[in-house]
């Protein structure tokens, strides 16, 4: 596909979200909206929940009776450590693929981004680096950024794979997402950092939190949040990276931000889910899961999904965290809820696909089973889900017959 081609795709892609009433800023990322999308073509999820409040949970509809349309088997890395050796293959955490342009994007934890053809999985190219793919992609215009365990983002061409910059990060790992909004993007690094980048990868501006960042940033309104290994919640201006306010979890905040209505939603280790007011960064609410939390909430329609490490999903009200469900899947989680549809799609630790009911949290369908950690987070786009699973397959999965 050429350049000219693939920039008339992308251009569709953004007249169908202005049909669909979500209002666009410059650039791929979108505003944050409470409701589940309505389907559309060309499918369109072009990072890490999608948009850059981290609010867009997926492009419906949610197979009721799925089967697999593809699959394939990732490479495998082997690192080599003091106690041995340990090997990498499938898709960790968060690891989840993007969706755009006739095209499925698959972060590889043996280092390897794939490109799939959406509808036969057929490889169209694929691209190394040197460590694990940690992070989820994040599409960028005709570019595909990614963090890595190299301690580089990496920014290589949607069209070919081929490489176009790469930014060393203080000799740490990348597993923070990256947000682009306009010519400009925004991460975190182990190396205690928030970065702004634009688009040929020169850094803006670089400021420092207190601990290592596995958190995703979520940018609106002129403003950054983003979890750290510190045990806060920080937010910068998104122009300059200045200081705004700290909100204490009081623990690792690997979860990332999501921004709904003027409020933050984040998750902790500690095992606290906390409702934090957008501008003050005052606590509104705060609930208390039965293990710790690793994985990113939903937010959808005024309700709040969260998973836990003990096995329990919870469904709270977005108002006050009043608890409105919870349903016991049987295995821990690190994965993060894909709400669309009237469903809650997510993985265990012990490789079960989960589709929950909003409404109640009865179970809908159960599949894969893969005996394999899925710490990934369901990608769901036009009708189909699109999933890594640590024993190195990815799925899409269609309705069934």
């Amino acid at each position: 596909m050429q350049r000219r081609q693939f920039c008339v795709q992308l251009g569709a892609s953004a007249t169908w979200l202005a049909l669909l009433g979500w209002p666009l800023r410059p650039g791929l990322a979108l505003e944050p909206t409470p409701e589940s999308p309505a389907p559309m073509e060309p499918p369109f999820l072009p990072t890490f929940r999608g948009d850059a409040a981290r609010a867009l949970q997926g492009v419906g509809p949610v197979p009721r009776a799925p089967r697999v349309r593809w699959s394939f088997a990732t490479g495998v890395h082997v690192e080599k450590t003091s106690w041995g050796q340990r090997t990498w293959k499938g898709t960790g955490w968060s690891g989840q693929a993007a969706v755009g342009h006739g095209r499925v994007f698959v972060p590889g934890l043996d280092g390897v981004c794939y490109c799939r053809d959406a509808d036969s999985g057929e490889p169209v190219w694929q691209a190394r680096v040197e460590d694990s793919i940690k992070s989820s992609i994040c599409l960028w215009d005709d570019r595909v950024l990614f963090g890595s365990r190299d301690n580089h983002l990496h920014c290589i061409s949607a069209i070919d794979g081929s490489p176009l910059w790469s930014l060393a990060c203080g000799g740490k790992d990348v597993d923070s997402t990256p947000v682009a909004i306009g010519e400009r993007a925004w991460f975190g690094a182990e190396d205690k950092h928030l970065y702004c980048i634009d688009g040929t990868g020169n850094v803006l501006w670089r400021s420092p939190t207190g601990g290592s960042i596995e958190s995703s940033p979520a940018v609106v309104d002129g403003r950054v949040y983003i979890g750290s290994y510190d045990g806060q919640l920080h937010c910068m201006g998104a122009d300059d990276g200045s200081p705004l306010w700290r909100f204490p979890t009081g623990d690792d905040t690997d979860s990332s931000p999501v921004v709904v209505n003027g409020r933050v939603y984040v998750g902790c280790e500690n095992g606290f889910l906390y409702c934090i007011d957008a501008t003050s960064g005052e606590r509104v609410w705060r609930f208390r899961a039965a293990a710790g939390v690793w994985g990113t909430p939903a937010v959808v329609n005024g309700r709040v999904y969260i998973g836990d490490d003990a096995g329990l999903m919870h469904c709270l009200s977005a108002i006050d965290g009043a608890v409105l469900w919870q349903q016991s899947m049987g295995s821990g989680t690190w994965a993060s809820p894909t709400v669309v549809d009237g469903c809650v799609v997510i993985g265990d630790w012990v490789g079960t696909l989960h589709c929950l009911a909003t409404t109640d949290g009865r179970t809908l369908w159960a599949r894969l089973h893969a005996g394999s950690y899925i710490v990934s987070s369901a990608c769901i786009a036009g009708g189909r889900i699109h999933i890594g699973v640590r024993d190195g397959t990815f799925y899409c999965l269609e309705e069934g017959p």
